[in-house]
């Protein structure tokens, strides 16, 4: 579902259409679609590896 709601997101600001309007052609609030998105970016950020140190590495 998250890349679903990327895509939405980049075709939604690619087309300069605000939430409001996404969320009426979908039936649905402008609040479920922020929270969709807020729930996309919150699982992608929790996925990625935390990034390694330098000095890590070479101990």
């Amino acid at each position: 579902m998250a890349s679903r709601v990327h895509r939405l997101a980049e075709l939604r600001k690619r087309q300069h259409t605000p939430q409001v309007q996404v969320a009426e052609a979908m039936g649905v609030t402008q609040a479920r679609v922020s929270r969709m998105r807020r729930a996309s970016s919150s699982a992608a950020r929790s996925t990625r590896l935390p990034p390694t140190s330098r000095h890590s590495e070479a101990r």
